[in-house]
């Protein structure tokens, strides 16, 4: 691109260009931008782009020509940047126009007449529950200017002229040889509950794992389709029309899956929380047995999820975009009746079979890192705390890490994991109270903490279940807003109230024989000093 045509944008969106350039290690003849910046002015001494000219961002941007390769995917195709910019700037100032007219409609929302229509009203409530969400933002923010992508107009909501439309999706998806959440079926019912679209979508690449057991579907109910992921997600664009409200559940996993991007949302598990948990998303199943009364998958509870151990139903897409969709409509007519949003649930008393319990969960690994390092890291942790007051427990723990069998999870496109196995539940939880740093927990509460691997990256070491076994915990956060535990100041650990927990078995066996070592010293302390003369 021109320099000239790029100073036609708004310097907010340069700026972003240029860092998303520094995220994507695009380069110039002179490097990256820091590299540039200081061979064209030698004197800058401040290199964030928001202190430079609009005609410096422009001059950066037209230069750009290439990108760094990553060494850890040497087939990975390099983007060509100036056809890249062709795209990313009219979508970066877009996206700023409309974070200018929400904005601009926020101011006018007090003096603005809510809608006249209750049932409006309701849908746009529910939408504003679905964006004050913590995992909102985070999830709904699509790279829509890479290639492939479809972004719908945004509608400025509310709009008499488009009333709210609520339609509902749902999608199943393989993992490839090139993306772990393949499109692979989508379906789509309007607020009627008519199915207005189910169908099956080649993959692109070769799949890997159909993942049967979910989504039901096997290679032979692929033979003779020619559907692409582009035609279907062409089909379910042409049913968004202005005031078209999507409806499901974790429904930016079906979304990026169609590399679509549409707004407004009613998102069913960012609508719904669990009591004591201040991030937790329940399940679908879940819900719709709690406010619905409906068993899905086929009848299976939610009471028997994957977690014990139990197999589940396929799902069934039309079934599962018609659940969320009834979600909604509950909870419209809760707030129609004035009954208000439903409360926190209680989470499932589902328990966590004891193989699973017998496992560690290693997880937020940094790019490299190899199922050897991690071991070392454990067996390091561990004897480092063998030389403090639980030498005893802390050496059981690094010999016992040392025999665990170690599985690694994780396909293409997927964060990968690991899991230590070892032989019973108990010995699990002496390894993990044996490692240092303070306790924190995760989404669902369960216990969690970090662990250093040498050259100073962290890692995540998780247990597989909560208090008992159970799936579920708490985080002490009762409720959405409210601080979560593990955050920086409470994982230097050792502030006040912070939860006592109980002692493993190998730290009560060392506890008893540090006792009784103890007494023994002291009564032979005490029969020295009565054999004494006086």
């Amino acid at each position: 691109m021109k320099v000239s045509d790029i100073c036609q944008y708004e310097k907010p969106v340069l700026v972003n260009a240029v860092k998303l350039s520094q995220r994507k290690q695009l380069l110039t003849d002179k490097g990256g931008w820091k590299e540039w910046l200081q061979s064209v002015d030698p004197n800058a001494k401040l290199s964030d782009p928001k202190h430079h000219s609009v005609q410096r961002l422009a001059e950066f941007l037209a230069a750009l020509s290439s990108q760094k390769p990553d060494p850890r995917a040497p087939a990975r195709e390099l983007l060509q940047p100036q056809k890249l910019l062709k795209r990313l700037l009219p979508w970066l100032q877009k996206c700023r126009q409309e974070e200018q007219q929400l904005q601009a409609q926020a101011k006018k929302k007090a003096a603005a007449a809510p809608p006249a229509n209750p049932v409006q009203a309701g849908i746009l409530s529910l939408v504003q529950r679905t964006q004050r969400h913590p995992r909102f933002k985070p999830n709904y923010s699509f790279n829509s200017y890479e290639k492939g992508w479809t972004r719908t107009e945004r509608l400025v909501l509310p709009d008499p002229a488009h009333p709210l439309v609520l339609l509902a999706l749902d999608c199943e998806m393989c993992a490839t040889a090139g993306n772990d959440k393949e499109l692979l079926q989508v379906a789509v019912v309007d607020q009627d509950g008519k199915q207005l679209m189910k169908e099956l979508v080649q993959p692109s690449s070769e799949v890997l794992d159909y993942r049967t057991a979910l989504t039901g579907i096997t290679a032979e109910h692929l033979q003779g389709v020619t559907t692409t992921r582009k035609a279907a997600a062409a089909r379910v664009a042409a049913l968004l029309q202005p005031g078209t409200v999507l409806v499901g559940h974790s429904l930016h996993y079906d979304l990026q899956s169609l590399q679509l991007d549409h707004q407004p949302v009613i998102d069913t598990a960012l609508l719904f929380s669990y009591e004591g948990l201040a991030s937790a998303t329940p399940s679908l199943t879940h819900l719709a047995e709690q406010l619905l009364g409906q068993q899905l998958r086929g009848g299976s509870s939610s009471s028997s999820s994957s977690s014990s151990g139990q197999q589940q139903q396929p799902h069934d897409s039309v079934e599962d975009a018609s659940a969320a969709l009834s979600l909604v409509k509950a909870e419209l007519e809760r707030l129609r009746s004035e009954e208000g949003p439903t409360p926190p649930l209680p989470p499932p008393a589902n328990k966590v079979d004891k193989e699973q319990q017998s496992k560690l969960c290693v997880h937020k690994l940094p790019d490299g890192t190899t199922a050897a390092a991690v071991r070392s890291a454990f067996v390091a942790a561990c004897k480092k705390a063998a030389a403090g007051a639980e030498a005893a427990p802390a050496e059981a723990a690094a010999a016992a890490v040392e025999a665990a069998a170690v599985q690694e999870l994780g396909g293409p496109g997927s964060k990968p994991q690991l899991l230590l196995a070892f032989p019973h539940p108990g010995l699990a939880n002496d390894v993990f109270a044996a490692l240092p740093g303070g306790v924190f927990t995760d989404s669902m509460g369960r216990h969690s903490k970090r662990l250093q691997l040498q050259g100073g990256k962290q890692v995540v070491v998780r247990k597989m279940a909560c208090h008992s076994g159970f799936a579920y915990g708490k985080d002490k956060a009762q409720d959405r807003g409210v601080k979560k535990p593990g955050s920086k100041q409470q994982r230097k650990g050792g502030k006040k109230g912070s939860e006592k927990r109980p002692a493993s078995s190998i730290q009560s066996a060392a506890a008893a024989a540090a006792a009784a070592a103890a007494a023994k010293k002291k009564q032979k302390k005490s029969k020295s000093s009565t054999a004494a003369p006086a």
